[in-house]
């Protein structure tokens, strides 16, 4: 694995919600694992997508990002995540400064956008993406 493929994020208000944002991440996880080995993919995607628990993961500040947003609905980034050719690594947050950590499969892979959008949704500011932001590094080592 490669550990330059992440989105680094702040909490300048001190206030965003990690642990709402932590137990996302690890479903997520949890869930594009499942898909690597389920019968019907189209099928299983389309019930997690259905799940009313991904609400349950949002506070009132989040679900109003969710609900308020033009670009991304929530079925969107879901099956956007959930159908990105990469692993979701880790998840790291020391107060101030975070780290989401994926490790494409192949390139494309079909991009961090939805990652950002994640990492936003939860009220974190994205400061790096370190595939766009290195890309010219990340294609001098592939070759």
């Amino acid at each position: 694995m490669d550990p330059n493929f992440f989105i680094a994020f702040t909490d300048s208000s001190l206030a965003s919600p990690f642990e709402a944002f932590a137990r996302f991440f690890d479903r997520l996880v949890k869930e594009k694992q499942y898909l690597e080995t389920a019968g019907d993919f189209d099928f299983a995607l389309k019930s997690i997508i259905r799940e009313p628990v991904w609400i349950d993961f949002f506070d009132e500040s989040t679900l109003s990002r969710v609900t308020s947003s033009s670009s991304w609905e929530l079925e969107d980034i879901l099956e956007t995540v959930l159908c990105g050719e990469y692993h979701l690594v880790s998840l790291k947050f020391d107060g101030v400064a975070g780290q989401l950590v994926y490790e494409p499969w192949s390139f494309p892979f079909g991009g961090t956008d939805v990652l950002k959008v994640v990492v936003r949704l939860f009220g974190f500011e994205v400061v790096r993406d370190s595939f766009w932001d290195g890309y010219d590094e990340w294609l001098s080592k592939s070759t």
